[in-house]
């Protein structure tokens, strides 16, 4: 299934390049049509399945899921702009609104509200870094929390995020994207109290652990 990637950002060219090195056809999508084939043909290079450069209504046009990596101010008139093209797609929210965008509810319900009837919605990767998409290797198993709706779009979503090396995780109905945008958000004060070193990339790993509550030693006060 080719997968169109809307945006030519830091998230856009990371997702891009790594869902094309998984095998995974890709049509990069942008304002600027140049721009995109620009990216396609970097990732290309590297790759050893299609990649390609187009505007976003023709991205659309070719795809079978959309991926809005695109900032989430300007989701909501992208998808209003090209809604009868995301018609049969599915439709895939990585963003986390910020500041003054952060809406009452969720960014993936402020999205849902404006995409046309049927079209499923899927948010994930909303907590995965376009830096850790880059550095990240086959050995390391980090999670993408996904939550959507249609328990058919989450189940493509997943394979997709499987083959990029990813563990993907169902957190349920897209009510809970507002959890995952806060957790979000939350990354860069965790990271500056730890102390942690420029370039560190944050990433997710759901651990269980059996703990012997017995034992007053097993849980540790801040």
């Amino acid at each position: 299934m080719m997968v169109a990637v809307l945006g030519t950002g830091q998230m856009g060219a990371a997702l891009s390049r790594r869902l094309a090195m998984a095998g995974v056809p890709v049509v990069v999508g942008s304002r600027d049509p140049a721009r995109a084939q620009a990216l396609a043909a970097r990732i290309a290079g590297a790759a050893s399945t299609p990649v390609t450069g187009a505007s976003h209504v023709q991205a659309i046009n070719a795809s079978g899921v959309v991926v809005l990596a695109i900032p989430f101010e300007d989701v909501q008139c992208l998808v209003l702009e090209y809604g009868e093209a995301l018609a049969g797609r599915i439709v895939v929210d990585p963003t986390t609104p910020w500041g003054e965008h952060i809406p009452a509810t969720s960014g993936a319900a402020a999205i849902a509200n404006v995409l046309p009837a049927n079209v499923p919605l899927v948010a994930a990767w909303k907590t995965t870094f376009a830096d850790e998409l880059s550095v990240a290797s086959s050995t390391e198993m980090h999670d993408v929390l996904v939550c959507g709706d249609d328990a058919s779009a989450k189940r493509t979503v997943a394979e997709l995020v499987v083959r990029t090396g990813f563990r993907p995780l169902d957190c349920g109905g897209l009510e809970h994207a507002r959890t995952l945008e806060g957790m979000t958000r939350l990354m860069g004060p965790i990271a500056r109290n730890l102390g942690l070193p420029a370039g560190t990339v944050p990433a997710f790993y759901f651990a269980a652990h059996r703990l012997a509550w017995s034992d007053p030693g097993s849980v540790q006060p801040i």
